[in-house]
């Protein structure tokens, strides 16, 4: 007897007779790897021909939507990348993306850690309206305490990641730069803030005290503390001045007070 044979998608066979109009319906058989059609001789299910096309498109219906789907393919996970961060006394910092690396984008100004214990800070220039805009000063030890959960001070390796990502240390400095971080706008020293860091000028701190009460160079030098320690009094800081493009690694004791940028960890 002759047979018209009809292949469904999912490797489902009908059998179609035309001498004795009978549909043979054979149990599908799924092939992950192979889609080759397969014969078998264990039929099923015998519809008769009286049972008309009502029968056929049930028939077919269940053909198609009985075997599991080859594959499903898996959706890629949404990464939401935030952009702020509050610390614990409810400051709230904006936050930049360089390169792969997620940055705070203005100075630390909390005065507690975490848990809520005090740590030591100082004003920019002994003036408590520069914290606003300048942020706080820090030495090391307040300044690894003070990180919030999932940030931290910089390593050595993440702040050359991030100079080499600005084009190096010769110019690196001016695109950290903000724009009033500088002697003369517009100027190869200038502060560009092409990266949107925006670093600002907050001076440093030294514990003698002093005619200046220990603070030196407001608004023309800055540095930010790393997680690099150089000796056991020593450790690496970045810093940027007003009168140059680049970004310099130098040694200071801990004890001095610095400005703060943690990276995401």
């Amino acid at each position: 007897m002759n047979k018209i044979i009809f292949y469904s998608l999912n490797q489902n066979e009908i059998y179609y007779s035309p001498k004795k109009i009978n549909f043979i319906l054979v149990k599908c058989r799924c092939i992950q790897t192979n889609r080759t059609m397969r014969h078998s001789r264990n039929w099923s299910e015998l519809v008769p021909p009286t049972a008309g096309l009502f029968v056929i498109a049930v028939i077919l219906v269940l053909i198609f939507g009985s075997c599991k789907k080859e594959s499903a393919q898996v959706e890629s996970p949404v990464i939401v990348t935030p952009t702020t961060l509050t610390d614990v006394d409810g400051n709230v910092y904006p936050l930049v993306k360089i390169g792969n690396q997620l940055w705070m984008a203005e100075n630390l100004k909390v005065t507690t850690t975490p848990s809520g214990t005090p740590i030591n800070s100082f004003a920019p220039n002994n003036d408590n309206s520069n914290i606003a805009v300048y942020g706080r000063l820090y030495t090391r030890a307040d300044a690894v305490a003070a990180a919030p959960a999932g940030w931290r001070l910089p390593t050595k390796t993440e702040v050359e990641t991030l100079i080499n990502f600005l084009g190096g240390s010769a110019i690196a400095g001016a695109k950290l730069k903000h724009t009033e971080f500088s002697t003369n706008p517009g100027n190869a020293n200038a502060g560009t803030n092409e990266s949107k860091f925006a670093a600002r000028g907050t001076g440093y701190r030294v514990p003698s005290g002093g005619a200046t009460n220990g603070i030196f160079a407001f608004r023309t030098y800055t540095g930010f503390w790393s997680e690099e320690i150089v000796t056991n009094v020593n450790s690496i800081v970045y810093t940027l001045g007003i009168d140059r493009a680049n970004i310099v690694q130098e040694s200071y004791g801990n004890t001095l007070g610095f400005s703060v940028r943690y990276i995401k960890e």
